[in-house]
């Protein structure tokens, strides 16, 4: 890496997000929205999971369990999800902004017990020592909100949470991870890969080699330098081994990538970033499908040898899977929208009680790009977001969350209903695998359900022809509804 991009990446994670979340124009935006969702949600059970937690932490506490917990789960699924939207009569206005939450979920011969404590950001301890919230979010404006000093200012850690070393990883999309302690999830610090990597976005999507090695990226344009991709490498003993900063062709939204055994996959969507002074990052964005998607595949060998290939427009928060094909080409499988209605929309209507839910949830689709042709896009009618899959078999198992149910697709390419008896919402479930053939397995997740309104956990015997849980474990109370987990086994 030159001497001008290394100075270049050590200077664009600090400052550079004052310009659009400084202070706020409109203050009653954050009270306004306070006022619907308190209206609305007591007569609303779909709403009870967008209920802002204002506790730091929920000690440990033993689940009702109806069923039996297989030998096979016994470990803990980490969850973590936004909890913290209110503060005083502010609420925020976006679901990705909430102060990070994580769950530890213990599962063993004795039933399943649960804790729960909120990441102690930078911005969180200042903000429980302010009594209120100091910077607007992503998409949410505060009343009398400070200057950010750059993108970890408003960092909440609240996307997802993995394994790495000794630590818990509580990650964001647009800066710093925060390594927790697996077993008391105490914050221990925020993670600082290196110097020149400080402050950096690093997404909440980090995908994994056998041997540990960690590949991410980071949207570049979260600190000021539109228009670029920051590449990660990091090895588990040796630290941050690669660290490079790409062109885009636009600045368009990415939140996941794939990976195939040689190949690591982008897909720029439309969804493009315009800055413009007092505009909070997700009014940012305008919908230019005429430029259509651009899917780029970077070889993990040697970062210089890229491949760029025009796309049909579409927008894509989750990948699935991917796999090489003959030829140079790849194939992987995403949840796809046809337009970004969910984040610029639909998150904004749920928190502030417009609407009792997100809209028509993504389709299943499978991507292939293959080397002097097209790129196909290949809709299956299979429905839902959060997909799980079998790592040990690329393209094929598959399941998604869809509403009250879990569409799974299974080796065979036969089609799956899973649900639990009566009214009950379904989060991500992560697949745990059993044995050595494709698909054998676990479901293992959360959810609301809406009668009792009350959170369960729930886990699902993919070799089983019921299509009902083998165990169902309820919470005293609920917590709010997350984003993603890892289970690890014990």
């Amino acid at each position: 890496m030159a001497l001008p991009r290394r100075r270049f990446l050590a200077g664009i994670g600090l400052g550079a997000l004052s310009a659009r979340w400084g202070r706020a124009e409109a203050p009653n935006e954050a009270e306004r929205c306070y006022r619907g969702f308190r209206q609305r949600v007591e007569k609303a059970p779909r709403l009870d999971p967008w209920r802002s937690m204002d506790a730091a932490q929920l000690p440990w506490s033993r689940l009702k369990v109806e069923g039996k917990v297989p030998k096979e789960l016994y470990g803990t699924l980490f969850r973590n999800g936004p909890a913290g939207f209110e503060r005083g009569r502010a609420r925020y206005q976006h679901w990705f902004d909430g102060d990070g939450l994580v769950h530890g979920f213990r599962l063993d011969g004795h039933g399943v017990r649960h804790h729960a404590r909120k990441v102690a950001t930078e911005k969180w301890k200042r903000e429980a020592e302010a009594g209120r919230f100091l910077v607007s979010g992503a998409g949410s404006r505060i009343p009398d909100s400070v200057p950010s000093r750059g993108n970890d200012d408003g960092n909440p850690a609240n996307i997802s949470v993995v394994p790495w070393g000794e630590d818990l990883l509580a990650l964001w999309e647009a800066g710093s991870p925060y390594a927790l302690d697996p077993q008391t999830l105490k914050t221990r610090r925020r993670v600082t890969w290196s110097e020149n990597a400080d402050h950096l976005p690093f997404s909440a999507h980090p995908l994994f080699e056998k041997d540990g090695r960690m590949w991410n990226f980071g949207l570049a344009q979260w600190a000021g330098a539109d228009g670029k991709l920051v590449l990660y490498e990091l090895h588990p003993r040796r630290g941050l081994q690669r660290l490079e900063l790409l062109d885009l062709p636009f600045p368009g939204y990415m939140h996941s990538f794939a990976m195939t055994e040689r190949k690591l996959v982008f897909y720029v969507c439309p969804h493009v970033f315009e800055r413009a002074e007092g505009r909070l990052y997700v009014d940012s964005h305008r919908w230019r499908p005429e430029l259509g998607g651009q899917l780029l595949t970077v070889d993990k060998s040697d970062f210089s040898k890229r491949t760029w290939q025009a796309a049909p427009p579409g927008f894509i928060f989750h990948f699935a899977d991917a796999q090489d094909l003959s030829g140079g080409g790849v194939r992987m499988r995403a949840c796809w929208s046809n337009t970004p209605e969910i984040m610029a929309k639909e998150m904004r209507a749920v928190m502030c009680g417009e609407a009792t839910g997100l809209g028509s949830p993504p389709e299943v689709v499978e991507i292939e790009a293959r080397v002097g042709r097209d790129v196909a896009v290949r809709r299956t009618g299979l429905h839902g977001d959060f997909p799980a899959v079998d790592g040990r078999s690329p393209g094929g198992f598959l399941a998604v969350a869809d509403d009250d149910r879990l569409q799974v697709l299974t080796p065979r390419g036969s089609n799956r209903t899973l649900r639990v008896p009566g009214e009950v919402l379904l989060e991500e479930h992560r697949f745990v695998a059993r044995g050595g053939q494709a698909g054998d397995g676990w479901l293992l997740g959360t959810g609301y359900d809406l009668a009792a309104r009350r959170s369960i956990l729930t886990a699902f015997d993919l070799s089983s022809r019921e299509t009902t849980p083998v165990f169902r474990a309820t919470l005293k109370g609920r917590i709010p509804f997350g984003f993603h987990g890892w289970f690890v086994p014990s």
